[in-house]
Protein backbone atom coordinates (compact mmCIF):
# COMPACT_ATOMS: atom_id res chain seq x y z
CA UNK A 1 0.00 0.00 0.00
CA UNK A 2 2.77 2.34 0.89
CA UNK A 3 4.49 1.29 -2.38
CA UNK A 4 1.62 2.34 -4.27
CA UNK A 5 0.76 5.77 -2.59
CA UNK A 6 4.58 6.43 -2.86
CA UNK A 7 4.50 5.60 -6.92
CA UNK A 8 1.40 8.10 -7.30
CA UNK A 9 2.23 10.57 -5.03
CA UNK A 10 5.74 10.11 -7.56
CA UNK A 11 3.88 10.65 -10.92
CA UNK A 12 1.55 13.35 -10.09
CA UNK A 13 4.84 15.37 -9.03
CA UNK A 14 6.16 14.54 -12.39
CA UNK A 15 2.68 15.56 -13.88
CA UNK A 16 2.86 18.91 -11.95
CA UNK A 17 6.26 19.79 -12.40
CA UNK A 18 5.90 19.65 -16.34
CA UNK A 19 2.35 21.76 -15.89
CA UNK A 20 4.56 24.13 -14.33
CA UNK A 21 7.34 24.78 -16.92
CA UNK A 22 5.08 24.43 -20.18
CA UNK A 23 3.21 27.31 -18.00
CA UNK A 24 6.45 29.22 -17.43
CA UNK A 25 7.90 28.78 -20.91
CA UNK A 26 3.93 29.88 -22.46
CA UNK A 27 4.49 32.89 -20.53
CA UNK A 28 7.59 34.03 -21.46
CA UNK A 29 6.31 32.81 -25.40
CA UNK A 30 3.58 35.84 -24.77
CA UNK A 31 6.02 38.03 -24.05
CA UNK A 32 7.74 37.72 -27.02
CA UNK A 33 10.10 34.98 -27.04
CA UNK A 34 9.11 32.45 -29.82
CA UNK A 35 12.48 30.87 -29.76
CA UNK A 36 11.63 28.91 -26.60
CA UNK A 37 10.52 25.51 -26.99
CA UNK A 38 8.41 23.45 -23.60
CA UNK A 39 10.95 20.50 -22.67
CA UNK A 40 8.51 17.18 -23.72
CA UNK A 41 9.43 15.22 -20.99
CA UNK A 42 5.79 14.39 -20.55
CA UNK A 43 4.87 11.49 -19.00
CA UNK A 44 1.18 11.43 -20.00
CA UNK A 45 -0.37 11.75 -23.60
CA UNK A 46 -2.06 14.91 -22.68
CA UNK A 47 0.52 16.58 -21.03
CA UNK A 48 2.83 15.10 -24.22
CA UNK A 49 0.20 16.86 -26.42
CA UNK A 50 -0.03 20.14 -24.78
CA UNK A 51 3.65 20.28 -24.83
CA UNK A 52 3.48 19.97 -28.80
CA UNK A 53 0.69 22.42 -29.02
CA UNK A 54 2.64 24.93 -27.70
CA UNK A 55 5.72 24.07 -29.43
CA UNK A 56 3.71 24.42 -32.73
CA UNK A 57 1.88 27.92 -31.52
CA UNK A 58 5.48 29.51 -30.78
CA UNK A 59 6.63 28.19 -34.45
CA UNK A 60 3.52 30.23 -35.88
CA UNK A 61 3.82 33.24 -33.72
CA UNK A 62 7.78 33.39 -34.59
CA UNK A 63 6.97 32.52 -38.85
CA UNK A 64 4.55 35.49 -38.46
CA UNK A 65 6.62 37.91 -36.74
CA UNK A 66 9.35 37.23 -39.02
CA UNK A 67 6.90 37.66 -41.89
CA UNK A 68 5.90 41.04 -40.58
CA UNK A 69 9.30 42.25 -40.27
CA UNK A 70 10.04 40.98 -44.08
CA UNK A 71 7.03 43.42 -45.45
CA UNK A 72 8.15 46.10 -43.22
CA UNK A 73 11.51 46.28 -44.46
CA UNK A 74 9.80 46.14 -48.21
CA UNK A 75 7.71 48.69 -47.63
CA UNK A 76 10.36 50.95 -46.15
CA UNK A 77 12.33 50.75 -49.00
CA UNK A 78 9.80 52.24 -51.68
CA UNK A 79 9.08 55.15 -49.32
CA UNK A 80 13.09 55.60 -48.67
CA UNK A 81 13.07 55.95 -52.71
CA UNK A 82 10.32 58.56 -52.44
CA UNK A 83 11.52 60.26 -50.18
CA UNK A 84 15.44 60.89 -50.95
CA UNK A 85 13.77 61.93 -54.69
Amino acid sequence: MIIAVTGIISLISAANKTCLSVTEQTKQIASGDYSLRPENTANSLELYELAQAVETMADELDKQEKLRDDVAHELRTPLTNIASC
